[in-house]
């Protein structure tokens, strides 16, 4: 599925904090968008979701205007993981996971046997099926972002948008999730992150948007970013990008000068 952004603009009260934003993403493609606190890149995911409308431009999927979509339909089409899901009451993970049926199902039904095998099915390609029975709030965070992806890939949607789906996680964990969304970028999905990281924007990306702190977006890839100044002009201080050769594969890493 594509999703395409033409000329978005966004502002709260009167202070701009998107201006003109158009890019593509297309099938089977992971990218990443990084820039400062505040730069706009929650907002620029909830426009994509429908949640916010810009005051100039559109978003589309499939070449549909998202605001034209109804909610029912865009949940079929896009999922959205936000950077944090409260466990309020006591879910287990699997019930966390069969939420994301909600937009396939009659009003007031509750998840049938089909449901259920979806669930299982997803958690499984995930790595977390052992862990359906558990509490939600007794696992750790890495396997919490983890049922809250599959939330979203049970909702059969093909575009992902994660808001900075490693923040609050150990190493391991990150990579864990960083790894996954290659995987289902492997898999066929159209996926975009969040990432106030560098090195995670340029660990197998396809593409990475860099949004300034006026609001304006810079789509490069991470072969162009090793030879530029551009995320030293981003963050206003000298950075250093490096390939490393770890023996198995080549890795990209942000350091200062």
């Amino acid at each position: 599925m594509v999703i395409e952004a033409k000329g978005i603009s966004f502002s709260y009260g009167g202070r701009k904090v998107l201006e003109g934003v158009s890019f593509r993403l297309g099938d089977a493609s992971l990218a990443a968008l990084l820039g400062r606190n505040g730069a706009g890149k929650t907002t620029l995911l909830r426009i994509l979701m429908g949640f916010l409308r810009p005051s100039a431009g559109s978003a589309s999927a499939d070449g549909k205007d998202i605001s034209r979509i109804s909610p029912r339909e865009r949940a079929r089409m896009i999922a959205y993981i936000p950077q944090s899901s409260p466990i309020i009451f006591p879910h287990t993970v699997r019930d966390i996971v069969l939420m994301g049926r909600a937009s396939s199902l009659p009003v007031f039904s509750r998840p049938g046997k089909e449901d259920e095998r979806r669930a299982d099915e997803v958690m499984e390609s995930l790595g977390i099926l052992h862990l359906s029975s558990r509490a939600a709030d007794a696992v750790s965070g890495g396997e919490r972002q983890l049922a809250l992806i599959a939330r979203a890939l049970v909702q059969d949607a093909k575009v992902l948008l994660l808001d900075e789906p490693t923040s609050s996680l150990d190493y391991a964990n990150q990579l864990k999730v960083l790894e996954t969304m290659a995987e289902l970028r492997d898999r066929g999905y159209t996926v975009l992150f969040t990432t106030h990281s560098p090195d995670q924007a340029l660990m197998d990306t396809d593409s990475v948007m860099l949004i300034d702190d006026c609001g304006h977006i810079g789509i490069t890839d991470a072969d162009t970013l090793i030879s530029s100044d551009r995320l030293s002009a981003l963050y206003g201080r000298k950075l250093c990008i490096r390939r490393i050769d770890t023996g198995r594969n080549e890795r990209i890493a942000c350091v200062p000068e």
